[in-house]
């Protein structure tokens, strides 16, 4: 197992997929959307008080990341599924050699801690 590419898979799911969905949440409850719907959730969301606030954006991060949770424990379980990441000349199968595929998200040491702009949802203490 190269896990270097493993890290490399890693860093483009939690920069490209995690703090990128993140973000269009802190924008649309910001205000930053200007379509009806998302100018009510922005007047809601600031309509809450600090800690009303800081919860709602807990459970949010807490979907996110659970939803690549459950992304990535399909990937390791389905025998029909392969992701591999290319590094030079350099082909790995992330699956390979690899017990808990989706414990990358959380270790102290782990992609979210690594790469992520945004604090994990576990450490968000309310």
């Amino acid at each position: 197992m190269n896990y270097e590419n493993l890290d490399k898979f890693g860093q483009i799911l939690i920069t490209q997929v995690r703090d990128v969905v993140i973000d269009r949440f802190v924008q649309k409850f910001a205000g930053g959307y200007k379509d009806q719907e998302s100018q009510i959730n922005a007047v809601v969301y600031q309509s809450l008080d600090e800690n009303t606030q800081k919860f709602v954006s807990k459970i949010v991060k807490e979907v996110i990341d659970s939803t690549l949770h459950e992304l990535l424990f399909m990937v390791e379980q389905n025998e029909e599924i392969e992701v591999v990441v290319k590094n030079g000349g350099e082909v790995t199968n992330i699956k390979e050699n690899i017990d808990g595929l989706c414990g990358e998200l959380y270790t102290e040491d782990g992609w979210i801690e690594k790469y992520s702009k945004h604090d994990p949802s576990r450490k968000i203490v309310l």
